[in-house]
């Protein structure tokens, strides 16, 4: 009787304009949602089992629309493509700059610098352990400080100002994804030039 009264296709029809809408002509900020855990509310373990795994697949598939995934035409898939490829090179250069700041700090001579479109080889002079060891964890922890900037930068942007581009939301994701990776990177690239003086190596080669 609905579909008879036109009620039926008007629905469908905004179902699917709902589906395939713009997303910046969404209002994002009447949407909340709430993965915290509601204690007023009793339930068994086979349900508590399953709420967590509708939550950890909610915050997995939001994470894949904010990195620009799950969404788009080929362009935006190239686009993405792209926008990774710059991610990952900024990672790699923000661990190897941390390092050398961390070496003029220390007063430890950078002798040479060697660009490569994987990794920078440095030759330096170090005569302590606490040396090579800050030059370890800084490469690492000089993309954990830069992400965290950028997460405060977006937070501060939403909290004030209630607004931040979407382009941006982009790019810190993904490059939260890079800082995660970095000592792992940086440990396969190591193996995979049987480079000894690479930071997986570095503490072994002190001790030996």
């Amino acid at each position: 009787m609905d579909s008879d009264l036109g009620f039926g296709n008007d629905i469908q029809d905004k179902l699917h304009l709902q589906r395939y809408e713009d997303d910046s002509r969404i209002k994002f900020y009447d949407y909340k949602y709430c993965v915290s855990k509601d204690d007023s509310v009793e339930t068994t373990n086979a349900l508590k089992r399953e709420t967590q795994m509708r939550k950890l697949h909610f915050i997995l598939n939001e994470i894949i629309n904010d990195m620009g995934i799950k969404k788009g035409g080929i362009w935006a898939w190239v686009l993405t493509l792209l926008l990774a490829t710059f991610v990952f090179e900024l990672r790699m250069m923000i661990h190897y700059i941390g390092q050398w700041v961390f070496l003029k700090a220390v007063n430890a001579p950078v002798i040479s610098l060697e660009w490569k479109w994987y990794e920078i080889e440095m030759d330096y002079a170090y005569w302590r352990m606490d040396q090579q060891l800050g030059v370890v964890v800084m490469g690492p922890l000089s993309n954990s400080i830069l992400f965290s900037f950028f997460i405060m930068v977006c937070h501060l942007s939403q909290k004030y100002i209630n607004s931040f581009p979407v382009s941006l939301c982009k790019f810190i994701a993904w490059y939260g994804v890079a800082t995660s990776l970095d000592f792992f990177l940086i440990c396969v690239i190591d193996m995979a030039n049987q480079n000894l003086d690479g930071d997986l190596f570095k503490m072994y080669n002190y001790y030996e």
